[in-house]
């Protein structure tokens, strides 16, 4: 079956969460003039979008240069596996922009990735005057986690959960220097 819809109301439902950032974005933003960062992360924000639509996610939010995406559906190895080729897809598409900003003779700028999946709690939070769609649960707080990681990883920068990679007995994985998780080895 297909995947379940959030705007079906509050509800608690197992699923993956993927957080990606662009590495040391706050150094980039004060060392290049305001147009070329926007016009930078506009391309960058839309072509990890993209990624994610492609592979049935959705984006929770944009956090600045970070974006959330869910994955949910009724297998949970089919939400992990999306999560998964998502990161996948949004690395390879980051390589293209580096490719093609480095030709061009503009700045470049590194990503991560951190995937985790888990029990989440699905709903609109916020205040009577702004009220906002997320999902929150340690899966929500692995993911960023994981994103943080991923510096340390020497392949893909895709950080994954073991909870994930177990999910996803297919692919494979390297472990992650000086952590529990694991790496995707091969884009």
């Amino acid at each position: 079956t297909g995947p379940e819809s959030p705007a079906d109301g509050p509800k608690r439902a197992w699923g993956v969460i993927l957080a990606s950032d662009i590495r040391a974005f706050t150094t980039l933003s004060e060392t290049y003039p305001a147009r070329q960062i926007v016009e930078m992360l506009n391309h960058h924000l839309e072509q990890m979008s993209d990624a994610i639509r492609l592979h049935d996610g959705m984006i929770d939010k944009f956090i600045g240069d970070a974006v959330i995406a869910i994955f949910l559906h009724e297998d949970r190895a089919t939400a992990a596996r999306r999560a998964v080729e998502a990161g996948r897809e949004m690395m390879r598409r980051h390589a293209a922009i580096h490719f093609a900003r480095s030709r061009q003779g503009r700045f470049s700028y590194g990503m991560g990735v951190g995937i985790d999946g888990g029990e989440l709690l699905l709903g609109s939070f916020g205040s009577e005057d702004r009220l906002e769609f997320t999902a929150i649960g340690p899966a929500r707080h692995g993911a960023e986690e994981l994103e943080a990681a991923s510096k340390q990883g020497i392949v893909t920068r895709i950080s994954v959960s073991r909870t994930v990679a177990g999910l996803c007995p297919d692919l494979r994985f390297v472990p992650l220097a000086g952590t529990n998780h694991v790496e995707v080895a091969e884009l």
